[in-house]
């Protein structure tokens, strides 16, 4: 894994979930989803006030490591430099499955998702898309770290 962090906020989530997997692992960051989780005080001040659980997600193991990759590229959209991140085609399967449970698990059927790099942080958050078109953004390297995605089903 080449990226810091891998957060997954279940927007108006009352009780922790944790998805096991054979990839990664699941942490709850918070447990209490009525006071909002201040997880990246400085940077992301409208994330870190919707209230729900927050995961922080990590590979089991080394040969995991780099099941997601980043490469530093030039979003021309917003005319600035950041981590583009990317998954071959055969793991979206392993992706689909974590972020359609914690959508489910979601009474709006929302999540957002971030990869966060340390420093360079943008405090964007994209519009609402479903995992398929994210997943398909992430095959072909239109993801970026330091972005938050809103997700549905």
């Amino acid at each position: 894994m080449n990226w810091i962090d891998f957060n997954i906020l279940c927007v108006g989530a009352k009780k922790v979930a944790l998805y096991e997997n054979e990839v990664f692992l699941v942490e709850a960051m918070n447990n209490n989803p009525n006071k909002t989780c201040k997880c990246y005080v400085r940077n992301w001040d409208v994330v870190n006030h919707i209230q729900g659980i927050w995961y922080e997600l990590w590979t089991i193991n080394d040969e995991n490591d780099f099941i997601i990759n980043s490469t530093w590229q030039l979003d021309h959209g917003n005319k600035s430099y950041g981590y583009q991140l990317f998954i071959e085609k055969e793991n979206e399967n392993v992706f689909s499955k974590i972020l359609n449970y914690y959508i489910k698990k979601s009474p709006i059927k929302k999540i957002i998702v971030l990869f966060r790099h340390q420093g360079y942080e943008t405090g964007i958050i994209k519009n609402t898309m479903p995992v398929s078109e994210f997943i398909d953004k992430l095959i072909r390297k239109d993801i970026y770290g330091n972005v938050a995605y809103i997700l549905s089903a």
